[in-house]
């Protein structure tokens, strides 16, 4: 019986260091398991930080982009504005001109007889013609397209108006010096 006690004995303190071992890895993997869901949950939190990082990036650009087409649109408009003036103003001059003294008529004071849906910039009376003087800019990036549908459009206008034959056939767009470089095409026929 000592003698199986004392194996029972050795067995149980085999069984005991197992125990402790098996206990030590069960601990040390619980640690591990811990650490790791902590890296885990840092790098979550990480990615959402830069998330929301990135989401207000794109505000801010997208807001910088509205900005500037803002700006962009703006200085257009101020540029469409002077150049419209100034031609208006220049082609004033020269019809106010002694020597020349031509009647002239802008789109706010048309000729009584001057069918109403024509609303040209700029009109000058000539040996019973009216020659029109019309300011255009691009607010596309391309000037050669743009002006070519107005050439259309604006025929399709004197086609539809009752003082077509009154009408000189040449009509004459201005456009700002800095943007007639860009025309590939100066003269447009249409009917």
């Amino acid at each position: 019986m000592f003698v199986h006690l004392t194996s029972l004995k050795e067995k149980n303190q085999s069984l005991d260091e197992k125990l402790q071992e098996a206990q030590k890895k069960v601990t040390k993997y619980d640690s591990e398991k811990d650490a790791r869901l902590k890296e885990h949950q840092k790098a979550l939190s990480d990615a959402k930080v830069m998330e929301e990082s990135f989401k207000d990036e794109k505000v801010r650009i997208r807001r910088e982009d509205e900005m500037r087409l803002a700006t962009e649109e703006k200085e257009r408009d101020r540029v469409w504005n002077e150049h419209e003036n100034a031609c208006l103003c220049a082609m004033r001059e020269v019809c106010q001109k002694p020597e020349l003294a031509f009647g002239f008529y802008d789109n706010t004071t048309l000729p009584d007889s001057f069918d109403g849906t024509l609303k040209p910039d700029f009109l000058v009376e000539f040996l019973g013609q009216y020659i029109i003087f019309d300011a255009k800019m691009s607010r596309s990036a391309n000037l050669q397209s743009y002006l070519s549908e107005q050439v259309k459009k604006t025929v399709k206008k004197i086609k539809g108006s009752k003082n077509e034959e009154e009408i000189y056939k040449t009509i004459f767009f201005i456009i700002p010096t800095i943007e007639f470089s860009e025309l590939k095409q100066t003269h447009f026929y249409e009917e």
